[in-house]
């Protein structure tokens, strides 16, 4: 994925729908101003942690992408 994409042109390599629980660690990081992010988990396992991927999106284009780790004890 690269930043600057409509999101029209990436949505078919998103799962159908974004991680609806990102731990208050993965919503608290910084994000740009007046962006909207969504999280996706990096993962298949349901039950374990993994780490998830952000896409902050400006309008319907993609603005950035990161991954937030998994915070481990």
């Amino acid at each position: 994925m690269t930043t600057g994409r409509p999101r029209a042109e990436l949505a078919p390599l998103l799962p159908a729908r974004a991680y609806p629980y990102p731990s208050d660690h993965a919503r608290s990081a910084s994000r740009p101003a007046g962006a909207r992010c969504e999280f996706y988990r990096s993962g298949r396992d349901l039950l374990g942690q993994v780490d998830l991927y952000r896409l902050c999106w400006s309008g319907d284009t993609l603005l950035t992408k990161d991954t937030v780790p998994v915070t481990r004890r």
